[in-house]
């Protein structure tokens, strides 16, 4: 502990906060500092372990969206569990190197409250902020010189109330596009949905039914190849 009148330095490197604050003597107002973190340098996400199979055409359909230049807002759509989030994830592996300053994956399936969404995007940004002004004026500041992807994933439990915000991010920052992951469309202007259909199953051909219509199929084809005309078998 220092002496009287000193300050002490508190890093929260954690929750990416920042606290200068008097030991002693009359309280001070926190001051206000905002620290470029991973903005300086742009934002990357990071491959998975594993490849995703039997997707490639909706990552075309959904990078060939994006790659539109007046489109800046797509959602994906369906049921929890069919796929969203890996799928959004690969899209935003491979859109990266278009965008300037790369892409930032923000997850929010964990965050129970919509007013602690633009402090879940801090988090994700690198950002460090103070308590002096509210977390969403400060997310809106970082990017808006930033060409950068933002990727909302598992928006859906927040989606009434966050909406707006998203809305006014993305006139704040003309250069931000957004990839949302969500159960429900969010309903906002400039939104382009993509619903995402579960996996085709394999076609299953070991039961006695398929072994009927491939000795079907079978029979059919030595019809075709004997011109029309079926052997008798010799009495």
């Amino acid at each position: 502990m220092m002496a009287g009148g000193a300050r002490c330095r508190l890093d929260t490197k954690a929750i990416g906060c920042r606290i200068d604050q008097p030991l002693s003597g009359s309280p001070e107002p926190l001051h206000l500092h905002l620290y470029p973190g991973k903005q300086a340098g742009g934002w990357h996400v990071a491959a998975p372990l594993t490849s995703i199979l039997g997707r490639d055409a909706e990552i075309d359909a959904v990078v060939a969206q994006l790659d539109r230049g007046e489109v800046r807002l797509v959602t994906l759509t369906g049921p929890g569990g069919i796929g969203k989030t890996r799928l959004v994830r690969e899209v935003a592996l491979r859109m990266q190197e278009h965008f300037a300053h790369g892409a930032c994956f923000v997850a929010l399936a964990a965050v129970p409250d919509p007013t602690l969404v633009p402090s879940a995007m801090a988090s994700a940004l690198g950002l460090q902020l103070l308590t002096d002004r509210p977390a969403e004026e400060l997310v809106s500041e970082a990017p808006r010189d930033r060409h950068v992807l933002l990727v909302l994933d598992n928006l859906e439990h927040l989606a009434e109330q966050s909406a707006p915000w998203v809305v006014a991010l993305l006139e704040q920052c003309p250069r931000v596009s957004a990839l949302a992951t969500s159960r429900v469309p969010l309903r906002i202007a400039g939104e382009h949905r993509f619903p995402v259909d579960p996996l085709a199953l394999p076609e299953d051909r070991s039961g006695p039914e398929a072994r009927l219509e491939t000795i079907a199929e079978s029979a059919a084809d030595d019809w075709q190849r004997g011109g029309g005309r079926a052997d008798l078998p010799h009495a």
